[in-house]
């Protein structure tokens, strides 16, 4: 990507590309560009080191196409996503018009962003599949049945648009890696841990 991108500022712009691999809030605050790998429901969660950023576009790389019909987060409201495997030519066209046509208004609120969460019961079942744990052992484990849990599951994979367990697995290692829920992975809340 840093190739491509290089060539392809160089010969457009005449500019010269500056990889930064921090995903903090300094970088972020000073990127024209930010190329985020995205996992399946992703799109739909918080991001808060990108309240830093002052402009540029931000560019998702995602195995599929994620649904663009419903509200993301106003972190991620200027997100373009872009297939892995699209053809060279496609990535060319869709990083040129979001060049040309970024603005320079950003989120600064949290609280009133339309992104979604887990709430605290979805949070210790979540926990539960996190960490390798069966239906019926997170059902135990919770005091809760397993029908419950399998609605649960249900409900959080159509929340994030989720079709895989594959696909929740690596949002829930996602999420931990961006500390938005860091009581999923702590002794004693829940009991669970990884």
């Amino acid at each position: 990507m840093l190739t491509f991108l290089t060539e392809l500022f160089s010969r457009q712009y005449s500019k010269k590309v500056q990889l930064s691999r921090e995903f903090n809030s300094e970088a972020v605050s000073q990127a024209d560009m930010i190329i985020m790998e995205m996992y399946q429901g992703e799109q739909f969660t918080c991001h808060p080191v990108l309240h830093s950023r002052t402009k540029g576009v931000i560019v998702g790389l995602t195995d599929k196409e994620p649904l663009t019909i419903v509200p993301s987060p106003e972190c991620m409201e200027d997100i373009v996503f872009i297939e892995r495997r699209a053809p060279l030519d496609v990535i060319h066209d869709i990083i040129i018009n979001v060049w040309k046509g970024h603005e320079e208004s950003r989120c600064s609120n949290c609280y009133a962003c339309r992104h979604r969460a887990l709430s605290p019961q979805q949070t210790r079942i979540m926990a539960g599949f996190y960490c390798g744990k069966s239906v019926p052992q997170i059902a135990h484990e919770l005091n809760l049945s397993e029908k419950t849990i399998f609605s649960h599951k249900y409900y959080m994979m159509a929340k994030f648009s989720l079709s895989t367990d594959y696909e929740l697995i690596r949002l829930l290692e996602r999420l931990h890696e961006r500390s938005l829920y860091p009581h999923l992975f702590i002794k004693g809340k829940g009991g669970l841990t990884r």
